[in-house]
């Protein structure tokens, strides 16, 4: 196969690749925590999967060369907070420019650690292993506390939007 053969090969599949992961929608969180320097980090993400439940883990991956790959070292401790729809700003304002990530008294400290007291549920976590991916790393999480708020409609990131869910009516199935 011919070099440019190849490079039309691997533009079609990257192109396939984020057509279909951008047709996958996914709950949005806010990871939080503090990086060695002792600064603040915070990102968006859709990565976020359960692992296991005993022991409580969960995974995310993150970009090496990103803000937030500073703060991905075993045994810190992160935050992660679930959005709700009522939250879809701090989606967007983390997912923007790392200098205006914590301006503002949208977030507070507990423990040490970063919290956005608007998401629908914070998960309190430890970093237990990091998993070198090329330009990714991929993060496993230890669950070690957290608190549940009031229930709120789901945000979901679909197609470099974000939304909600609307029930499907239900209907008999043949």
């Amino acid at each position: 196969m011919a070099e440019n053969d190849i490079a039309q090969a691997d533009d079609a599949l990257l192109d396939l690749f984020r057509t279909t992961f951008r047709r996958h929608a996914g709950g949005v969180v806010v990871l939080t925590s503090i990086d060695p320097t002792g600064e603040p980090i915070g990102f968006t993400a859709t990565s976020l999967a359960s692992l296991s439940a005993v022991p409580a883990r969960a995974t995310f991956n993150v970009i090496k060369k990103t803000n937030g790959y500073r703060a991905a070292f075993v045994g810190n401790r992160v935050a992660v907070n679930f959005l709700g729809a009522e939250s879809a700003e701090l989606g967007s304002l983390f997912a923007g420019p790392f200098e205006q990530r914590f301006v503002g008294d949208h977030w507070q400290l507990d423990g040490g650690v970063p919290v956005l007291p608007a998401a629908g549920v914070t998960l309190m976590t430890e970093i237990v292993n990091v998993y070198d991916q090329g330009e990714n790393a991929i993060v496993v999480l230890e669950i070690v506390g957290g608190r549940v708020g009031d229930e709120q409609e789901p945000l979901l990131y679909h197609n470099r939007r974000f939304g909600t869910v609307s029930p499907i009516e239900e209907r008999a199935f043949a």
